[in-house]
C-alpha cells in the first residue's frame, strides 16, 4: 500500500477489529483538526492488527489488552515505543469523551530521562561547518543531496527547527524581504514564522543560487521544495541523517551506538542551549529567558521549555551562582514591598 495522505488512506484499507469504527472516527478528526496523519495512521493500523491477531471482540479496550500489546513492543527502540504508546493514550482518550469505558494506560517514562541530550560545543559545530562545506561527490550519483546539506544543517542550527519541519519547506515560504520562512508542517499541527538572520539569509541566497543553476523545470516555482537532490527531488530525512553522521566522522566527532549519540536532532538542542547561554551572559535571567526561548523552538507551553533550562543548569552550574545574584535581589525588593512597615522602622 502507497504511504498516501489522509482519508485515502483509510479509503486504501478497511480495519477489521472490534473497535474500526472508533479508530476511523479518530484519524478523521485528528486530519480535519490538521494534523498531519500519517504517522498515526499506520500506529493505528498496527494496534488493529494487534487486536485482530489476539481475536479482541470487544467494544471497548480494557487492561489486559493493553498489557498484552504493550508487552508486544517490549524489543522496539524507546522512541519508538515512547510515540506509540502515547498516539493510543490519545485515542483511548478520545474514546472515552465519546463515552467508552476503556482502560488508559500510564504515561512512559520521557525518552529525555533515559538518554541525556548530546549537546555539540561551539568548537563542534565549527567543525561540523567545515565538514560540511569540504563534502565532495567521489562519484555521480544523480540523488546526492550533497549541494543542500550546508544550507540545511546550518538552518537547524540557526533557528532551531526540527528535521522534518526543514525538510518540508517550499521555495514560496522563504520569504526575504520579511526575513521570515513561514512553517506549514509542524509537530503541533499549526503554521508558524521563523527569523532569518542575516548571515542565514546569506547562506540560503547562495544555496538558491547554485540549486537554481539545475536545468530541472519547476526547481523555482513557490510550491517546489527549497532543500532538494540532484534531480530536483525533496531531500528525506533519512538520507540527511546518512549524510549528517559521514559530517560528524569527517569532524572528528565520535558516534555513540544505541541512539545515545549524536544526531539530526541534536542541533536543535544544541540551538536552544546555546540560545540560553548567550541570553543571560547578556544579562536576562534563565527565567526570564523561557518565555522568548519557548517562542523561538515553537513550543505550545513554557512548561516544554524547562527542560533546556534544566539542561542548560546542568551543563553550566556557574551560571545558577550568577542568576542566583540576580535572583536574590529580586527577592529583597519583593520582600520590602510585602513588608513595608518593617524595613521602614528598620
Amino acid at each position: 500500500m502507497s504511504r498516501k495522505e489522509g482519508g485515502s488512506m483509510i479509503k486504501d484499507y478497511s480495519f477489521k477489529c472490534s473497535v474500526a469504527t472508533y479508530i476511523v472516527s479518530y484519524i478523521e478528526y485528528k486530519q480535519k483538526s490538521g494534523r498531519h496523519v500519517e504517522t498515526i495512521f499506520y500506529t493505528m493500523l498496527t494496534f488493529d492488527r494487534f487486536l485482530q491477531e489476539m481475536q479482541y471482540t470487544k467494544e471497548y479496550v480494557d487492561k489486559d489488552i493493553i498489557d498484552a500489546w504493550l508487552d508486544s513492543m517490549k524489543n522496539l527502540s524507546c522512541a519508538t515505543y515512547y510515540r506509540k504508546v502515547l498516539e493510543i493514550r490519545r485515542f483511548l482518550y478520545y474514546m472515552s469523551r465519546l463515552g467508552v469505558d476503556n482502560y488508559i494506560p500510564p504515561k512512559p517514562p520521557s525518552r529525555h530521562k533515559e538518554h541525556p541530550p548530546y549537546i555539540f560545543t561551539h568548537d563542534e559545530m565549527d567543525r561540523i561547518f567545515s565538514s560540511c562545506d569540504s563534502l565532495r561527490l567521489k562519484n555521480f550519483y544523480p540523488r546526492s543531496l550533497m549541494i543542500a546539506v550546508p544550507a540545511y544543517i546550518r538552518l537547524l542550527y540557526s533557528t532551531a527547527i526540527r528535521t522534518s519541519e526543514a525538510l518540508s519547506i517550499n521555495n514560496g515560504d522563504v520569504d526575504f524581504s520579511r526575513h521570515v520562512i513561514l512553517l506549514r508542517q509542524t509537530k503541533n499541527g499549526s503554521q508558524r514564522l521563523v527569523p532569518l538572520n542575516p548571515s542565514m539569509e546569506k547562506v540560503l541566497k547562495e544555496y538558491i543560487a547554485y540549486r537554481d543553476r539545475m536545468p530541472i523545470k519547476g526547481l523555482c516555482d513557490s510550491h517546489s521544495p527549497l532543500f532538494v537532490n540532484l534531480v530536483g527531488k525533496r531531500c528525506d530525512r533519512g538520507s540527511m541523517g546518512h549524510v549528517f553522521r559521514r559530517v560528524l566522522t569527517d569532524a572528528g566527532i565520535s558516534l555513540a551506538d544505541h541512539g545515545k549519540g549524536p544526531s539530526l536532532h541534536s542541533l536543535r538542542y544544541t540551538a536552544c542551549i546555546h540560545s540560553f547561554v548567550k541570553m543571560f551572559r547578556a544579562g536576562k535571567s534563565l527565567y526570564c529567558s523561557l518565555p522568548i526561548l519557548s517562542s523561538f523552538m515553537g513550543h505550545r507551553k513554557v512548561f516544554d521549555t524547562e527542560y533546556y533550562l534544566r539542561l542548560t543548569q546542568e551543563m553550566f552550574p556557574e551560571l545558577n551562582v550568577m542568576d542566583l545574584n540576580v535572583t536574590n535581589c529580586i527577592n529583597e525588593i519583593v520582600k520590602q514591598s510585602l513588608n513595608p512597615c518593617k524595613y521602614n522602622n528598620s
